[in-house]
């Protein structure tokens, strides 16, 4: 398992630890020759660990909601707080438009993201 801070690491890899493009991707981006069908199977094995990346990460963030869950609890406070929703959602939306992506797709994606942090924290609660 990796945690939050770790960076993406491999071979020739997509990006590096400072979330820049590696020279595969970087040479297909900017159309430097023809990508060859080995540039794109080392692509998609790119993509695949950055989605392992994430899934670990959001495994990390349910088992911090988990302990959200059992301060809650112990604060007598309510599952869904809609201050910090609204905050996180604010925070991803900035996020996202620093990185050039879509704002409202990303708060789509942390809309079920917080859905799993309150079925987790429900958990705890009942």
């Amino acid at each position: 398992m990796i945690s939050a801070a770790a960076p993406i690491r491999a071979d020739n890899a997509i990006i590096d630890d400072q979330q820049r493009l590696g020279p595969t991707a970087t040479a297909v981006v900017q159309g430097e020759g023809e990508a060859s069908l080995d540039d794109l199977q080392r692509l998609r094995s790119d993509l695949e660990r950055l989605d392992r990346t994430v899934i670990e990460l959001l495994g990390a963030r349910q088992r911090i909601a988990v302990e959200v869950g059992k301060a809650k609890r112990a604060a007598g406070l309510p599952v869904v707080d809609p201050a910090q929703e609204a905050l996180v959602l604010r925070r991803a939306a900035e996020q996202a438009r620093a990185e050039g992506l879509a704002e409202e797709e990303i708060r789509r994606i942390f809309w079920c993201i917080i859905d799993l942090a309150r079925e987790a924290q429900r958990a705890v609660l009942s």
